[in-house]
């Protein structure tokens, strides 16, 4: 029975999380990532869900600029 919840509360953990990874991802696209404050929870959020494997920052930009050039891109 604990297991059972255990893995509930899991479950719905992820749920939400990838919810929030979501939300955070049409946020970036439709307003770009420099719309983000510096030191904002969305701005601590986009660093680390969406871009863990870049540690150089330098790389993240670009990549954050080749975003803001598709999103401009008219369809």
């Amino acid at each position: 029975m604990r297991v059972l919840a255990f893995r509930k509360r899991l479950e719905e953990r992820e749920r939400r999380r990838q919810s929030a990874v979501r939300r955070l991802e049409k946020k970036l696209l439709e307003n770009g990532y420099e719309s983000l404050e510096e030191y904002s929870t969305d701005r601590r959020h986009a660093d680390k869900w969406l871009m863990l494997d870049v540690r150089d920052r330098e790389i993240m930009d670009d990549v954050f600029r080749l975003i803001n050039l598709r999103k401009r891109i008219p369809s």
